[in-house]
């Protein structure tokens, strides 16, 4: 074999291994569920969890800003019933009482704050479960859940930029696809007023104003409520090109103020 057959032999297998670790990282990426908004039960909590199909199978991720009050027996719960209010959602309720019914535990914190990584037994049906729960198993208490939420977690915070009114609160942005659900947390309050709306802009939110609020952004829906948690669902939205996620009053063509679209790492 010549030295230019060589070359191009060397050239051939590193594309080979290249295109492998990309695959096996796109393998890994492969975000199922995700969410940064907690309900609280007996405590607070903070941070992420997203669900991933990896190459060593299902996995439940928690961020490195997890943090919760550390209490002994905290295990990670899949549960079929939610922590949002029952009024406002499908399904029943999580509780101190039922935190474990129809359950699937998938392990032991160990640690109430930083990354953590469990297990999923293959071929869980994750249509049965609504909620991913934090349980004190030795005092029977819900420490907070958050909704099974499907789709990549791609921005999140609780910053927003006052322009006109006062906005305080967590706020997620989960894209499926071309999907995307704009969801804020129970924490979650602004002045009210008729005709507010989610509008995603491609200024940032300390550049927009009044009259640019609304030029070159995309309308994603009315808020249902000036506090409190919420869920606004669209399809065929690309996110590339926003820079920041406001809420405006098109009916008095006031921008309420913004959050910056800084994505999220977990």
């Amino acid at each position: 074999m010549n030295r230019v057959a060589r070359s191009l032999l060397a050239v051939a297998v590193l594309c080979i291994v290249v295109s492998g670790v990309a695959s096996g990282v796109a393998r890994a990426q492969e975000v199922l569920y995700s969410s940064s908004i907690w309900f609280e039960g007996r405590e607070e909590i903070s941070g992420a969890y997203r669900i991933v199909r990896a190459e060593e199978g299902l996995l439940l991720e928690l961020s490195r800003s997890f943090r919760t009050k550390d209490a002994p027996d905290l295990k990670v719960v899949l549960s079929p019933h939610r922590m949002e209010d029952s009024a406002r959602s499908a399904g029943s309720q999580a509780s101190n009482r039922n935190a474990l019914e129809g359950g699937l535990v998938l392990g032991l914190l160990s640690s109430s704050r930083g990354a953590a990584r469990f297990e999923i037994p293959a071929g869980t049906d994750f249509t049965r479960y609504r909620s991913v729960l934090i349980h004190c198993e030795e005092y029977s208490l819900v420490w907070g859940g958050a909704d099974l939420v499907e789709g990549r977690l791609v921005h999140a915070g609780s910053s927003w930029v006052r322009k006109t009114n006062r906005i305080r609160g967590r706020w997620e942005i989960v894209a499926a696809g071309n999907t995307v659900r704009v969801r804020t947390g129970e924490d979650f309050d602004t002045r009210n007023a008729p005709d507010l709306k989610f509008v995603l802009s491609p200024r940032s939110a300390s550049d927009n104003t009044d009259r640019t609020a609304l030029q070159g952004g995309r309308i994603l829906g009315l808020l249902s409520d000036h506090e409190k948690a919420q869920e606004v669902t669209v399809s065929g939205v690309d996110l590339s090109g926003f820079r920041s996620l406001l809420i405006h009053c098109q009916q008095y063509t006031k921008l309420w103020g913004g959050a910056e679209l800084g994505g999220f790492e977990f």
